[in-house]
């Protein structure tokens, strides 16, 4: 009796076994063919069989996060790690889905766990990383990167951030070693590419700069970014004339991208192709609100004509410049010229009113130049209107400056007060 007792136990057991091995077979089968709906089922069962079995609960975490499932998908892997706290697979995971659910704070105290225990576990290295990279730790971000980068010196994402953390940390001979070396471990890696540009750009290396731009424009020639950073290397050395190709082309490959539109028309604005210049303004214009886009072409129409639309832009940039004062100087002083221009001399010496009478006195050249406006004041009034005493009292707003920039432009009010008085009494005026 005893001996069948003992028979029959053995076979349940071993078809238990088979069953739970079946069980088995077919969750790997699902996972692999992403059979999420139909993996859950099997784990259920199986986590019904054995309910302290950590890996079954952790299989089950992956499943519920395929199907973007992530509160029960974190519930799950919490019940793996209640069995087995030690495990950094687990431990991995519940960091993952942390993440998942914008926890990013909690997981990396998890993810930080993880590298204590395994300095070389890449996910969990380059997740801490990039939060020292957050928290602008750029000097903790190198030494997690340098330590996975000697456990693989053959991955160029580790010798690239190594480079990415070398320019933060402002060594340029560190950061073009490593950068140098991402590329040599893959040649397509454009953000590489973008880096040490940026580094040789820093150091006013410019022929190298551009070559190595030219080099990523090769293995991504449709890359807009590319051709602008290449434009914008040009911009800076002023070789607007050598930009605006390379300007062109971008605009080809993006026609409504507002940076490209507006900076081939500044090209061909600092080159005095004014023509040129207002067809890309001008379509820059229907692309965005921007001072210099209205400034620009106030400028152009004040050369070109008419006067009238130079005065309608500089208006436009003047709405969008408060309170940057010198901003505000500029363009109003511009467009009281536009309306001297047109004869229109009230309205100049309005304008030239609203520049003198912003409170600049801590930037020296702009009080020189608005001593400059009262001149043309008063000017206007002596010699367009004929009010010499209107004119008199604007020459005496001249101070006398404490440091004499260029001109000595209170002698020349004082000189001319003398002269119209003289004039006004020899008028029967005074």
């Amino acid at each position: 009796m005893l001996k069948n007792y003992f028979c029959i136990l053995i076979i349940v057991i071993t078809t238990n076994v088979v069953f739970s091995q079946n069980l088995q077979n077919d969750l790997q089968y699902y996972l692999i063919t992403s059979q999420y709906e139909k993996a859950l089922k099997v784990s259920e069962e199986l986590i019904k069989s054995d309910s302290n079995d950590a890996n079954l609960h952790y299989q089950r975490s992956i499943i519920y996060k395929q199907l973007y499932k992530y509160s029960e998908s974190l519930n799950s892997i919490q019940k793996a790690i209640a069995i087995d706290k030690d495990n950094n697979s687990y431990l991995s995971e519940y960091a993952v889905i942390l993440m998942k659910r914008d926890k990013d704070a909690e997981a990396i105290i998890i993810w930080e766990k993880v590298l204590e225990r395994d300095s070389l576990n890449i996910n969990a290295g380059i997740a801490v990383a990039n939060q020292y990279i957050k928290d602008k730790k750029f000097d903790k971000a190198y030494r997690i990167y340098q330590n996975l980068y000697e456990s693989d010196t053959l991955n160029g994402f580790f010798a690239r951030n190594l480079g990415f953390c070398s320019i933060k940390l402002r060594d340029s001979k560190s950061s073009i070693k490593w950068l140098t070396q991402a590329i040599k471990l893959d040649s397509l890696d454009i953000k590489a590419y973008e880096y040490l540009t940026l580094v040789y750009t820093s150091l006013e290396k410019f022929d190298l700069a551009i070559e190595t731009i030219e080099n990523a424009i090769r293995f991504d020639p449709e890359n807009i970014n590319l051709y602008i950073k290449k434009g914008e290397t040009h911009v800076m050395q002023n070789h607007n004339y050598q930009a605006i190709p390379v300007f062109e082309k971008a605009f080809k490959l993006s026609p409504e991208n507002e940076y490209v539109v507006k900076s081939l028309g500044e090209c061909h604005f600092f080159i005095d192709e004014y023509v040129e210049a207002k067809y890309y303004l001008r379509l820059a214009e229907l692309l965005l609100n921007d001072v210099q886009v209205f400034q620009h072409l106030g400028d152009i129409y004040s050369k070109l004509g008419p006067i009238d639309s130079s005065i309608i832009y500089y208006n436009k940039a003047l709405e969008l410049v408060k309170p940057d004062y010198i901003s505000l100087f500029l363009l109003n002083e511009k467009k009281g010229r536009s309306y001297y221009a047109l004869n229109d001399f009230q309205k100049s010496i309005e304008a030239f009113n609203l520049a003198i009478d912003l409170e600049v006195q801590d930037i020296l050249w702009i009080r020189f130049q608005q001593d400059k406006l009262i001149i043309d004041i008063a000017s206007i009034y002596a010699d367009r209107l004929n009010d010499k005493k209107t004119a008199i009292d604007y020459y005496k707003k001249v101070k006398k400056a404490k440091v004499i920039v260029n001109k000595d432009y209170y002698q020349y009010a004082q000189d001319q007060i003398t002269k119209l008085n003289e004039e006004l009494f020899f008028e029967g005026k005074l």
